[in-house]
């Protein structure tokens, strides 16, 4: 996932949490799979039935260290509304836009004598996530 350009949004304006990203990893969705094996099935062989319920999976964002992380204030908020959005690609006038109900459960903090100081942080989504498709031109 590339990020030049990238912009995330919260529902608070006065929220520069997210403004020093260095990498996110592990964005997606899962979809729970359900066994359904009894001791009538020849040979031991399981049934698998995929169900409908889809969750996005917890993923984590690096961010460098600067003096606005009030990480100890974040790990304790609530869900807030969390918004990807995606510089528009040639051909196009907006870029595409994830938005979901987010918030922090966990926090690591990391350096080394001469590199950054970086904080990576785990985000967990709850509820359905509304994409928007690229605008094109």
């Amino acid at each position: 996932m590339l990020l030049c350009g990238i912009d995330v949004e919260t529902n608070d304006s006065n929220d520069t949490f997210y403004d020093t990203i260095l990498s996110i990893s592990g964005f997606g969705v899962s979809r729970t799979a359900v066994d359904m094996t009894s001791n009538k099935q020849a040979a031991g062989w399981g049934i698998i039935i995929l169900s409908c319920i889809r969750r996005l999976k917890p993923f984590t964002i690096e961010l460098l260290h600067t003096g606005n992380i009030d990480w100890k204030t974040k790990s304790g908020a609530g869900l807030k509304d969390l918004k990807f959005k995606f510089p528009a690609e040639e051909g196009f006038t907006a870029g595409v836009i994830v938005e979901f109900k987010a918030g922090i459960t966990d926090v690591s903090m990391s350096g080394s004598l001469e590199g950054r100081t970086t904080y990576t942080i785990q985000i967990t989504t709850s509820g359905e996530p509304t994409v928007t498709a690229a605008t094109p031109v």
